[in-house]
């Protein structure tokens, strides 16, 4: 049964967009950053990039971090269409 997701962002929700916030995209930088969810949230990487794919698509991801989801879903957007 897939999870239901509440009104607004959890504080998990809130730490994933944090650690993108400070680690950003960069392939020199997923290893640390993985690191620091899993340290920090529990997450393994896969976990990690559930819990993102999920918090990018919530319009209370945009609400709390503008930049950081905006910039996020640009590059989800040019990972989809091969750019």
């Amino acid at each position: 049964m897939p999870r239901r997701r509440t009104i607004g962002l959890s504080a998990r929700d809130k730490a994933v967009i944090d650690l993108e916030r400070e680690w950003g995209q960069s392939q020199q930088v997923q290893e640390y950053k993985y690191e620091a969810a899993m340290k920090q949230l529990g997450l393994n990487p896969s976990g990690y990039a559930l819990v993102l794919n999920g918090v990018i698509a919530d319009p209370a991801a945009l609400a709390y971090d503008p930049e950081t989801i905006q910039r996020l879903r640009q590059v989800r957007q040019s990972r989809r269409s091969g750019d």
